[in-house]
């Protein structure tokens, strides 16, 4: 058999294996879980966090990933104000990009 032939019934036969994991009527269901990096929108957060969040709830997003924790604050609130932000509005904050001190 030749390399190449043997390369391209080894992946055949990888993807074929990998589709019984995935089903064609899991792709009609809806989006349950939609989510954003404010990393991403680190403009808009910093300008006017709570109209952003607003903004991203209208949007249909529900989880965030946050950063921007700076001498107490997140994007100037305190912590309960941010938390509350984001309760408000049907947003959750399930993870958040955090930068450590080279020296501890």
């Amino acid at each position: 058999m030749q390399r190449r032939r043997f390369l391209q019934l080894s992946a055949l036969a990888t993807t074929a294996a990998a589709l019984p994991a995935y089903s064609w009527t899991d792709l009609e269901k809806p989006v349950r879980h939609l989510g954003v990096q404010l990393w991403s929108i680190r403009e808009d957060m910093t300008k006017d966090p709570t109209a952003t969040v607003k903004g991203l709830a209208k949007m249909g997003y529900r989880e965030v990933e946050g950063f921007g924790y700076s001498n107490g604050t997140i994007f100037g609130k305190n912590f309960k104000e941010y938390i509350n932000l984001l309760k408000d509005n049907g947003i959750s904050a399930l993870s958040a990009l955090c930068h450590y001190p080279e020296r501890i």
